[in-house]
C-alpha cells in the first residue's frame, strides 16, 4: 500500500486526502522528456465542488503519462458545475481526449458532458463514462 494509505487503514491515521493528484508519486516517476504524441489521450476527473480536479493523462506504448492537470486554485469558493465542466472542455480540446472517466457518485455529469460534447463538438466528451470510485 502507498505510505498515507497505510497509515490511514493500518495505524488509524487522520490523513488529508483533499485534492490531491500527485500523492503516490515521487521522484523516480518523473521523466525528463514527455512524449510529444501519444497512443491515446484521456482525462480523468473529480466534480467535488470545493475541491474538483482534472489530470490529463497520455498512454504511449504502455506507459501512462500525466500530462496535464488542474485544481480548484480557490478551495474556499466553490466551482459552480457549468464553469469546471468548461474547463473539462477546454482539456479535451487542447489534447484531442478520446474519452473522460467520471466518478460513478454522480451519473448526472456524464450526462452533461456528454451534452456539451454534443453541443461543441468534442468527441471525447461525447465518449465521457463513469468509473467506479472503489477501483
Amino acid at each position: 500500500l502507498p505510505p498515507k494509505t497505510f497509515r490511514s487503514e493500518y495505524e488509524a491515521s487522520w490523513e488529508d486526502f483533499d485534492g490531491q493528484i500527485y500523492s503516490e508519486f515521487d521522484d523516480r516517476h518523473i521523466v525528463s522528456i514527455l512524449p510529444t504524441e501519444f497512443d491515446t489521450t484521456l482525462i480523468g476527473l473529480d466534480h467535488g465542488e470545493s475541491h474538483p480536479a482534472i489530470v490529463v493523462i497520455g498512454i504511449k506504448e504502455n506507459c501512462y503519462y500525466i500530462i496535464d492537470a488542474w485544481t480548484n486554485p480557490n478551495p474556499q469558493i466553490s466551482i459552480p458545475q457549468e464553469q469546471f465542466h468548461q474547463r473539462v472542455a477546454e482539456y479535451a480540446t487542447k489534447y484531442n481526449v478520446y474519452r473522460v472517466f467520471s466518478p460513478d457518485d454522480r451519473p448526472s455529469v456524464v450526462i452533461s458532458l456528454r451534452r456539451l460534447g454534443a453541443v461543441k463538438n468534442i468527441p471525447g466528451l461525447r465518449r465521457a463514462v463513469t468509473s467506479p470510485r472503489n477501483k
